[in-house]
This record gives structure tokens, sequence and C-alpha cells, in this order.
């Protein structure tokens, strides 16, 4: 799925070799029929969840949501969170939403996401390098990731958390919930076409985003039983369609947030951010969404706490 960079990347068309688009194209829609994209049924029935564990329920759960280079704005959660003194039971991420998630669970605070991320590029090393279209690697996510998460397992985190990614196999949700972190989160960000898939017990995995968007679900399966679901996604009008790469692109915006509209009503208090305007040439975006999504949180903290 696309999820651009930068508030000023502009048509990915103009940029991309027409055979290369050509070639990006066909995956693309090889892929959406493959996983079920389209087709009426849900990309995640009857998912297996991946090495989960029965256990207490949990009371309040994050699920924190996709959205690429909009993954800074999860910082702001972490901010509201963190000023009023609440720790949540459960964080559970898919993509950009795995990334701060793992961290959080880890014990980092919302300022030392942003001081380390910004010195380890986590958000950009989700972008791929355009001429390696499907052959690019996220491991420069994976090696920032053990960097700073501690060397121990999911399960050992001090918080409780899970990734969300897609089986490459069959299109089903794989819920990572043990083992190790940093290719979890690294599967869950995996952006299909544009990186290899992460290989990780046999199964060949890339986005959640493609089957979860926002992991509401998945939430509700580990024990959440007060989930507060982050919606930060790309929306389908938010970039140009000039070219047919483009117009692939669209498509899977345009699907993936069918499943959001889907999903999120399951949640007790959902957040949906529009923040894709708020980027738009301007080089300080990144405080800029994480303060909107901070106001967003403040304003339903009655009903996070209620």
């Amino acid at each position: 799925m696309h999820e651009p960079g930068s508030p000023t990347s502009g048509s990915l068309g103009a940029r991309v070799p027409a055979r290369r688009r050509r070639e990006l194209l066909r995956r693309l829609l090889a892929m959406a029929g493959g996983l079920g994209l389209g087709t009426g049924r849900a990309a995640d029935e009857s998912p297996p969840v991946a090495g989960s564990t029965p256990g207490p329920r949990r009371k309040l759960a994050i699920a924190l949501g996709s959205g690429g280079a909009h993954g800074v704005a999860h910082l702001g959660v972490m901010r509201a969170f963190e000023s009023r003194g609440l720790r949540p039971d459960l964080i559970v991420g898919t993509s950009a939403g795995a990334i701060v998630g793992a961290l959080w669970a880890a014990g980092l605070d919302a300022a030392q996401v942003e001081r380390e991320g910004a010195r380890f590029g986590l958000f950009d090393a989700m972008r791929p390098a355009w001429p390696t279209l499907g052959l690019a690697s996220n491991e420069g996510l994976q090696r920032a990731l053990r960097e700073l998460l501690p060397a121990r397992p999911i399960e050992a985190l001090p918080i409780p958390f899970a990734a969300v990614a897609t089986d490459l196999a069959d299109g089903r949700r794989v819920l990572i919930d043990r083992g190790d972190a940093p290719s979890a989160v690294a599967a869950s960000a995996c952006m299909p076409v544009i990186f290899r898939p992460v290989e990780r017990e046999g199964r060949r995995l890339v986005d959640g985003a493609l089957v979860e968007p926002v992991p509401v679900r998945s939430a509700r399966a580990l024990g959440g039983v007060h989930v507060v679901a982050i919606d930060i996604a790309f929306r389908p009008a938010d970039e140009p369609v000039a070219h047919a790469l483009d117009a692939a692109f669209q498509m899977v915006h345009i699907l993936v947030n069918a499943l959001i509209d889907e999903q999120i009503g399951e949640a007790d208090v959902p957040v949906r951010l529009q923040l894709h305007p708020l980027m738009r040439g301007r080089a300080d975006y990144a405080a800029v969404l994480a303060d909107a999504a901070e106001r967003a949180v403040e304003q339903v903290w009655p009903r996070i706490v209620g």
C-alpha cells in the first residue's frame, strides 16, 4: 500500500519509469485479488491468531492504526496518556502503529520516541527506494528497532503488545504477540510490492493494514475490554491521480479506508484524524500531527476513563 513519506511527495507516476509503473500496477492488482480486497469477503474472516495466549481479560486497550508518515501522530496519543498518568493495559499496532506501539510497550515515553525516531529515521525507514520496486528491504527499520528495544521477547515487555501483519500466502491476519519484537514490527510495516516480505516462522508477512488497518478486533482477541482506536490513515483524496500507478495506489487507499469504516465502529472510543491537510507545505508537520492527535484524545478523555 502506498503511504507517502513526505508532505510534498507528489505523484509517484512522475518519478517511476513507465516500465516499472506497469509492473507495479500488475502486482498491485494481483495482490488485491489474492488478498480478497474488493471481492466482498472480509479480509480477516476467521483469521488465525499466531502466538496468542489465553489469560485474564485486560481493561484498557489501545489500537494504533496504520498511516506511514502520519505515524508520528501516535506520539500525541502517548503524550495525552502520559500527562494524565494513565498506562494502557494492552497496546496493539498495525504498520506505523506497530512501530510506535512497540516502543511505548517497551517503556519509552513520547519524548524518547520522538527523539530516537528522528535520530534513527524510524518513519523514513518505511519509505522505499523507488528504483528497486519490489526488491527493497526494510532491514533498516529492524536495525533501528534493535537499538531501541530491549533484548527480550514481546511477551516480556512492560506493557502487553501485539503487531498485526498479513500472511502473503492466504491474505489472513497474523497477530504476533510473542517472540522477536523488531521482526514482528517490521512485518507489520512491510508495504507489499515495495518491500520484500518479512519471513517469520515459515510465513511470508506483509503490511497488516491490508487486513486490519486499525486493530480493534485484534485488541478484543487479546482480551481488551475497553478499546480506544486511533485512525491516522491516508484518505483517498490525499494524493493526486495522474498515472495508472497513482490510480492503483488510490484503489488501495479506498479499500483500506473501507476496512477502517467497517472495523473502527467496534471500538469503544474511536478517534478518527484527518491529518494529511495539516502536512502540506510544512517542514514541522511531525509536531503538528502529534499536537492534533493529542488534542483529539483530550476531547474524548472522559469516554476513555469512563
